[in-house]
This record gives C-alpha cells, structure tokens and sequence, in this order.
C-alpha cells in the first residue's frame, strides 16, 4: 500500500508540474499573439481590457478548446465600481478582446498540436495538413521544439477476447 501511495503521489505532482508547465506556455503563446495582433490592429492597442480578455481567451482555447460560449468575465469586472459607463465598456472591452484571443489561437492551429491524439488518426499519411504550425513561437522570439509525429504505418495490437471464467473471491481481510 505505500509503494502505490507514493506511486500515486509522484504521478500526481508530475502531472500537476505538466500543468502548471502548460499554463506557463500557453500565456506565453498569448502575449506573442498579443503582441502580433497590436500590429495588425492598431485600434485596439490602447485598452488593457481588451488586451487582457485577448490574452485569456487565447490561453483558454488551447488549453480547453472551443469556447465559444459566452465566457464570463473575471470577478474584477464583478465590483461596483465597474456599475458605470466605463465599468461596462472595460467588461465589453475584455469580453470583445476574449472572443478575438479564442479566434486567434483557433485560426493559429496550435490547439491540434496540444490534444492527445487516440485511436486511428485523422492527419493525412504525410503528417500535419500544409501551413500548420511545426514549432511554436515562444515570449523571447525562440521556436518551441516541434513534436515528433507517430510513424504513419503504426499499428494498434488487435484485442484479445477474455475467458469466461468467473475470477476468484478476494482475499479476506479477517486473520485467519
């Protein structure tokens, strides 16, 4: 019981520690874009809101994938002092930048290099489709490491079929 205890443990901290690494990338990702599209769209450089909800809804939809609902702003837009005029344009400031993030990391074809894929692939045999992303620009202007693709000929075993056989009872948990 304590080798899967401490098992367990370590597995648990790995995948917290790849998690937290994911988050840490995917801002990263966020403010590159970020920073493109300030050139492309000089009009919405100027609001930190925008900025802001630009950046989340970018980090949000390679993390979590389409999230094309409507998002819920954070609760710094919650405060009464976001009950005026310009209160509710920072909010539709963050939420317009928010679904401008999303749109952009969906259109930059990252999130397709973050899913696992399971099962028989739907790439073509060459690998990833023409212009998609083989490494990934991060915050000081260095190329991620692409990933590897899986050999296109790779081959699932085929499964086995169980006996019929019923399995034996637990061991007791009474000494004796």
């Amino acid at each position: 019981m304590a080798a899967q205890i401490t098992h367990n443990l370590a597995f648990e901290t790995c995948l917290f520690t790849d998690e937290v690494k994911g988050k840490v990338y995917y801002c990263l990702l966020a403010n590159s874009a970020w920073k493109t599209y300030q050139g492309e769209h000089p009009d919405c450089a100027g609001s930190a809101d925008f900025a802001k909800g630009f950046k989340r809804g970018y980090a949000d939809y390679l993390e979590y994938g389409d999230c094309s609902c409507r998002p819920l702003p954070p609760q710094r837009y919650w405060k009464i002092r976001h009950e005026t005029p310009e209160g509710r344009a920072a909010t539709v400031a963050w939420l317009d930048g928010f679904r401008a993030g999303a749109a952009a990391a969906k259109a930059s074809g990252y999130r397709e290099l973050i899913v696992v894929p399971v099962g028989k692939s739907n790439l073509p045999p060459g690998g990833l489709p023409p212009g998609a992303p083989s490494a990934a620009a991060v915050g000081d202007g260095t190329a991620a490491p692409a990933m590897p693709m899986p050999p296109s000929t790779e081959q699932l075993p085929t499964p086995r079929s169980l006996s019929d056989e019923p399995l034996p009872p637990p061991p007791s948990s009474e000494g004796g």
